[in-house]
């Protein structure tokens, strides 16, 4: 998915409103545009591999029997994912250590067996 096309549309109407607003000023709308599409494969390489990043859940190191009721969870997500929730807890808060590493801390664990898969 390429960054500029998901933008074009909302900052085109933007530069349109601005330029509607006043009488004296003009736009170069297509300058803007093209600038922002200039842009992309440099803005691409900064963001890296967080970019493309899966999301992923770091299991427990195999072998680890769990002996507690609450745990902490840590994984990856792309930069493009702006929040996680668990479903079963969705008043748990997630913390992000940057922009690409998560931990939810006090996860409660129903009884039973765990399978990290």
């Amino acid at each position: 998915m390429r960054i500029i096309r998901r933008i074009p549309c909302a900052f085109r109407q933007w530069l349109e409103e601005e330029e509607n607003a006043s009488a004296s000023y003009s736009i170069n709308t297509n300058f803007y545009l093209s600038w922002c599409s200039n842009r992309e494969p440099a803005v691409l390489r900064y963001l890296g591999e967080n970019y493309h990043r899966p999301l992923a859940i770091t299991p427990p190191k195999n072998g680890h029997t769990l002996t507690n009721d609450v745990i902490t969870l840590t994984g990856t997500a792309p930069i493009t994912m702006t929040s996680l929730r668990l479903a079963e807890q969705p008043s748990a808060q997630v913390f992000w250590r940057d922009v690409a590493h998560w931990r939810f801390t006090n996860v409660h664990l129903r009884p039973g067996p765990i399978s990290s898969q």
